[in-house]
């Protein structure tokens, strides 16, 4: 199931290395990667053991944060690439990216929920508590516009 993703950030690092090598030199001895929390505990394990595998003398130093903080990282060259989402385009200035997943946003419930019963509206779901994504982040936007979350739910736990 994440075999595709981990494959994805295993070349998001090779490609890391190769641009730090700049052509034929020798690897850098590390290599500085942000990478939201999320991803770092699924994603990132097996791609770092691959990755570990092919470039054994170089030492990978991991930085987790939210993703505004890690693209702040990567501008001050205090990492060298992120594993993140795509930013406002106000935070994407300057910077190049490539598309390595999509991440689908899904409502989660328990067996046999009370929403269940009907069809899942946003009147519906401003009647009870969510867990959205923070506010001001992409995915975010994404929960908000399909049904508008923001406007029509008062109970929302970021």
């Amino acid at each position: 199931m994440f075999a595709p993703y981990a494959n994805a950030a295993l070349s998001a690092l090779q490609e890391g290395v190769q641009k730090l090598r700049g052509g034929n030199q020798a690897p850098p001895s590390i290599v500085r990667v942000g990478i939201l929390p999320t991803l770092a505990q699924v994603l990132f394990p097996p791609a770092l053991a691959e990755f570990r595998r092919a470039f054994a003398t170089v030492s990978v130093d991991v930085h987790t944060g939210p993703n505004l903080e890690l693209l702040r990282s990567l501008k001050a060259a205090e990492v060298d690439f992120v594993v993140g989402r795509l930013g406002e385009p106000s935070s994407m200035t300057g910077m190049s990216f490539e598309h390595l997943f999509r991440e689908p946003l899904t409502i989660v419930v328990r067996a046999g929920h009370p929403i269940l019963r009907g069809p899942i509206t946003a009147s519906t779901l401003a009647s009870y508590d969510l867990l959205l994504p923070s506010a001001g982040t992409l995915i975010r936007q994404s929960a908000d516009s399909p049904v508008g979350l923001a406007e029509s739910s008062t109970h929302a736990a970021e």
